[in-house]
């Protein structure tokens, strides 16, 4: 971890530089977002928009990741999916490593097509969940068509509660929180291995966080972006993340409802146990209160303890909303 956040200028000069890599001259740099990532919207000189997502020095992904989204995503684009593509700079690279005096680093920065509108997380309604349940089914529709049939490099599998890059510290709650972490993890992890079992041939490219958070809304037109996260899993666990971010709603039962109808005039519902998608839920739940663990992000003592209660609730039997 480093010791010091930077400033959203200092991250801002940090895209700047990058842009260079890419011959885009900025005419206005501005902070879009930040979560894992930081992202800008950048205004070109000609007037062209592009999204600069700046990493942060601290990696969960593996080596390789940059280049396998930038491909996934021309894919995905060619077959008609609303998605924003990666740029490429002048030497071919689907990224650059930018640093800079007093910014640590070296972080990772990709350059993607600007997506205009809201993100789906600011205004959530039934329509655009069935427009979100479309799109999620027409990438599925996609990469089920797609060779290869393993994962490309630079891809993780999702085959484990901590599939992302970094330590598994999950024990390491036990002083405050007991075992529960580890029955849900047992239980959990049991429930992922049988379906991976089952399912392992049809497999393929998810996005891995096709949530509101990652979904632009313009009109009727619903895009999705931010593939970072994506992964090689059957579909069922790709949605179960899905389901998982949804019952954060008071109004869940609704916008599950509405996403599932949506992608259900595309492609078919996954058939699964509803105790099976408890435990895919909690796999889910579980990965993020490690990252959160692992990485020591400055809420991640509410975070954990949010998730706490979570996984209290599914080794009850009791379906979770927060």
């Amino acid at each position: 971890m480093a010791d010091e956040e930077p400033t959203i200028r200092q991250l801002a000069a940090l895209a700047r530089v990058a842009l260079r890599a890419y011959a885009i001259e900025p005419a206005r740099v501005r902070r879009a977002g930040a979560s894992f990532n930081t992202v800008f919207h950048v205004v070109a000189a000609d007037g062209r928009q592009f999204a600069a997502r700046v990493g942060p020095v601290d990696r969960i992904h593996p080596e390789g990741c940059e280049a396998a989204e930038a491909a996934w995503l021309d894919r995905l684009a060619d077959g008609g999916a609303a998605v924003n593509r990666a740029k490429r700079t002048v030497d071919g690279s689907a990224s650059v490593t930018v640093e800079a005096n007093g910014v640590p680093g070296p972080r990772p920065v990709m350059v993607f097509e600007w997506a205009p509108g809201r993100m789906l997380k600011a205004d959530i309604t039934t329509t655009r969940l069935v427009a979100a349940g479309r799109l999620c089914a027409h990438l599925h529709e996609i990469a089920a068509a797609t060779d290869p049939a393993i994962p490309p490099h630079g891809v993780p599998i999702g085959d484990r509660v901590v599939y992302f890059d970094v330590p598994d510290r999950l024990w390491t709650l036990r002083p405050e929180y007991g075992t529960i972490f580890d029955e849900a993890r047992d239980r959990a992890e049991a429930t992922l291995d049988r379906i991976w079992h089952d399912q392992r041939a049809h497999a393929h490219l998810v996005h891995g966080d096709f949530t509101p958070a990652n979904l632009v809304v313009d009109r009727a037109t619903v895009t999705a972006i931010d593939f970072q996260d994506m992964i090689w899993a059957p579909e069922v666990i790709d949605l179960s993340f899905v389901v998982a971010v949804l019952r954060r709603s008071t109004d869940h039962a609704e916008h599950v409802a509405a996403f599932r109808r949506g992608y259900e005039e595309r492609r078919r519902w996954p058939e699964i146990d509803p105790a099976d998608l408890e435990d895919l839920i909690a796999v889910r739940r579980l990965s993020i209160a490690n990252l959160n663990v692992a990485l020591g992000w400055p809420n991640a003592a509410t975070s954990i303890a949010r998730h706490a209660e979570l996984i209290r609730l599914y080794l009850h039997g009791v379906d979770g909303v927060v």
